[in-house]
């Protein structure tokens, strides 16, 4: 059997850099252990991730594209990007420990929302907890906007970041 319940497309990984290779590679064996650990079992078929024909996420499972409200989805990815750009920018900024448990909260929410919809969008294959939901979410961001790892990971030190 498999351990891999996630994976990311041959043809999306070999688009990218090497850098953002290994981020992703990364990213996908902590997302892939964190469900094993939260219960998953990997099945014949694991839940593949790309982008889609017109760019954008497609998620895959034993061959059937999985439903993804598009519009919801890329509203959600800019909404997060714009969160980390505002996060980065006053963390640059002599004011910025002043606003930064804020703007944390306000990305934090967005993180949460996005994984609800990975958790919606995989209700029919898995139950996922809150941390699997959340990292496939940051997965699926990393694979949709070719964004560093180091991008969206700056905070996961802090016990409440997500």
């Amino acid at each position: 059997m498999s351990l891999v319940i996630f994976r990311i497309d041959d043809e999306t990984l070999e688009a990218m850099a090497a850098t953002r290779r290994r981020e992703l590679e990364l990213a996908l064996l902590e997302l892939n252990e964190d469900a094993r650990e939260a219960g998953l079992v990997a099945g014949e078929h694991p839940v593949m991730i790309g982008r889609g024909p017109h760019g954008g996420l497609q998620l895959i499972h034993a061959g059937e594209i999985l439903a993804l409200n598009r519009q919801e989805f890329e509203a959600s990815v800019a909404a997060y990007g714009s969160a980390m750009d505002r996060l980065s920018r006053v963390c640059a900024t002599p004011f910025g420990p002043q606003n930064l448990q804020r703007f944390d909260e306000a990305k934090s929410r967005l993180h949460r929302r996005g994984a609800t919809m990975m958790r919606e969008v995989l209700s029919d294959q898995f139950d996922l907890n809150d941390l699997v939901a959340r990292r496939l979410y940051t997965v699926v961001y990393l694979v949709t906007t070719g964004s560093s790892a180091s991008r969206v990971m700056r905070h996961a030190s802090d016990p409440g970041a997500s």
